[in-house]
């Protein structure tokens, strides 16, 4: 009975050993760490990884992208994770959880130039892109009821229209702002003031970014 018992312990430990390892959760570290080269073209993996030795050690040193300019992380979570990868470039990076127990990666890139101007893309954690999550604000998204009055004096005094994006983790709500008077000429402004949203909202639901009202 001994040597049944022994024998039976013996299989239990190489079961153990044998097992895969339990599905750790994909910190926002490791996603930026992990990049592929056409995402982030001008901060290779090496200089990541030091950035992010810097931030955790407390040094405000900066590293030097592949254009020879200052690049550094700024602030990290286990969801998230902030960074420069130029004087004029931002980016966050947000782990948002799914229906189906997953993760999907929203990046965050906002570029000044000559005002903020912020794009938003979805990854599955291999760093695949994923369609179809949010749909991109068109002109008709952001006309007031007046702006659609006088639909072509919006045209006209707004020829694109640049906006700077924020999400918030607690409510899980993604807002996107218009900022005219950074980068309209001032005769332009009022056309655009009153024919414009300030800002429009988005909330993650777990499978897709839903326009709020």
């Amino acid at each position: 009975m001994r040597d049944l018992l022994l024998t039976f312990a013996i299989c239990g430990a190489a079961a153990c050993c044998l097992a895969p390892p339990a599905a750790r959760a994909l910190t926002a570290s490791e996603a930026f760490a992990k990049a592929p080269a056409r995402v982030f073209p001008t901060v290779d993996s090496l200089t990541r990884l030091d950035m992010l030795d810097y931030f955790n050690s407390g040094s405000p040193k900066a590293s030097r992208n592949l254009l020879r300019g200052d690049c550094r992380v700024t602030a990290v979570s286990d969801i998230r994770l902030e960074f420069s990868s130029s004087d004029v470039s931002a980016h966050t990076l947000q782990l948002l959880p799914t229906a189906k127990g997953d993760t999907v990666i929203m990046r965050i890139s906002t570029i000044s130039t000559p005002a903020d101007d912020s794009s938003v893309s979805f990854y599955d954690k291999s760093w695949r892109p994923l369609e179809r999550l949010m749909r991109e604000p068109e002109l008709d998204d952001w006309l007031t009821e007046e702006g659609k009055k006088e639909r072509a004096d919006v045209e006209n005094a707004v020829p694109f229209i640049l906006s700077r994006a924020s999400f918030d983790p607690e409510t899980s709500i993604l807002t996107i702002t218009c900022h005219p008077e950074e980068y309209l000429p001032e005769e332009a402004l009022p056309v655009a003031k009153r024919g414009l949203r300030e800002s429009l909202s988005y909330r993650w639901d777990g499978k897709k970014m839903t326009p709020l009202k």
